[in-house]
């Protein structure tokens, strides 16, 4: 039986996008439903779960311990053995989703659905409410994948409950930074999105299942100690030690060595330009997937998307009606008036530290295009990413998708920002690996800050 899209298009509802591109099978799929129609809990265990906001200065630190103090060339000098011994991947990330979820035993209902949303409700103090129905969503749909495929139920659950702690850990820890989410917005962009190409490129039903592993475990690495201290070039490298040790043996019961291996490799290599639509459509996938992800308001941090007032505060700076002093008094007065949890406010206020002059450039386009869709080219046998360019007056002077992670790519297959200028299409590889193509408005540009506002007080 075919899924109902009903609560898949309630999410794009929740984030303000689509969300029918997620097709999933479901042997489970009417009980899910079943579950969805519950109304008000979450309402009701945010209230009951304002007394578990973390009061003492021990609890406190328990998940809002900040990250320790690295020097600049840290990561350069340091050999990467020493700099694996201080990760300490394979300890330290188990701990640190530990202490960023719950200490409370894992709900058991005897529903694998249920216990993902009670499991939620035990972490509903340090989360949004938009955070809460996402993670609930996206952790549902990826038990959906693991339980109606398990070869082993009893590892498969265990996964999941892995798997749902891993989104919530992740999704608290973004909310302390600043410059690119790496929270369940972006977990879930990765997510659709790779689901999309595989569709695309003809992938299959295991293909979608390590597909939705790598989206899930594939920036753990980010809540390794050096990563907190932007040492984080490593992040693809120590995600794949905490899935080897932590995660894999689950995957290897569950689905056989060989796919605990792929996603392993994956996990690693997910942020590599290497695409072979003929011979790993898979990787490819995932890949492209987070490669693009810069295009998408997935990656917009908490302090900007859960305080919508922070969206006009640094739009006001980019035209240079503030200072970053000023800036970030602002955006501090803004998350204090807020109606969100106070943990999660502790959160963002945290992530108020990392402002600077360079703001604007970097993630103006994380809420200024977004990809509407994904096709495939038949004549190249490659997939077709169409971006639509929503760009502000305030943020275009400062170019809406200068993201470096997009730059880097594009620069790998012979691309320059600048050719997007020229054509809203353009062929990357030779013969093309990805075409992308950009509608809406037109790429400005690129021209200093103050030359624009000059440029505007003349018009």
């Amino acid at each position: 039986m075919r899924p109902s899209r009903f609560d898949l298009e309630t999410l794009g509802e929740i984030i303000g996008e689509e969300y029918a591109h997620l097709d999933l099978d479901a042997k489970s799929w009417e009980k899910f439903n079943a579950l969805r129609k519950r109304k008000g809990r979450t309402a009701r265990s945010m209230e009951q779960k304002k007394t578990a906001t973390p009061t003492t200065e021990e609890e406190k630190a328990a998940w809002t311990t900040p990250a320790p103090s690295l020097d600049k060339e840290w990561y350069a000098k340091t050999p990467e053995a020493e700099r694996d011994r201080i990760a300490d991947a394979t300890n330290a990330i188990p701990k640190r989703i530990a202490a960023l979820t719950t200490d409370e035993p894992w709900p058991e209902t005897g529903d694998p659905f249920e216990d993902i949303r009670a499991r939620i409700d035990q972490c509903a103090d340090k989360l949004a409410p938009e955070a809460i129905k996402m993670i609930g969503h996206v952790a549902e749909n990826i038990a959906d994948r693991i339980l109606s495929r398990a070869q082993d139920l009893s590892a498969g659950a265990a996964l999941v409950r892995m798997a749902t702690d891993a989104l919530i850990a992740q999704e608290v820890e973004a909310a302390t930074r600043v410059l690119g989410d790496h929270g369940i917005h972006h977990l879930y962009g990765n997510l659709r999105t790779t689901d999309d190409l595989l569709r695309a490129s003809g992938g299959t039903t295991n293909d979608r299942i390590i597909g939705a592993l790598v989206a899930t475990f594939h920036d753990t690495g980010y809540l390794t100690d050096p990563a907190r201290a932007w040492q984080d070039k490593g992040h693809g490298h120590w995600s794949q030690q905490h899935f080897d040790a932590n995660v894999g043996p689950l995957v290897e019961k569950a689905f056989g060595p060989e796919a605990a291996k792929r996603t392993s490799s994956i996990i690693a290599t997910h942020d590599a330009k290497d695409m072979d639509w003929e011979n790993d459509k898979l990787a490819s996938s995932c890949r492209l997937a987070d490669n693009v992800a810069l295009f998408y308001p997935e990656k917009t941090p908490g302090l900007f998307r859960y305080v919508p007032e922070n969206r006009t505060a640094m739009e006001a700076f980019a035209r240079g009606e503030m200072d970053v002093s000023t800036l970030q008094n602002t955006l501090t007065d803004n998350i204090k008036k807020s109606n969100l949890p106070e943990g999660l406010k502790s959160q963002l206020a945290r992530a108020t530290s990392e402002v600077n002059a360079g703001l604007p450039k970097f993630i103006g386009g994380m809420w200024s295009g977004k990809i509407k869709r994904v096709s495939w080219d038949r004549q190249y046998k490659a997939p077709v990413i169409h971006v639509v360019n929503r760009g502000n007056d305030a943020l275009m002077s400062v170019l809406d998708m200068g993201q470096a992670s997009f730059a880097k790519m594009a620069k790998e297959f012979g691309k320059k920002l600048d050719d997007f200028k020229a054509s809203p299409i353009q062929y990357f590889g030779n013969p093309p690996k990805v075409i992308i193509r950009v509608s809406g408005k037109k790429i400005l540009r690129d021209i200093p800050i103050g030359a624009f506002l000059l440029a505007r007080r003349r018009t």
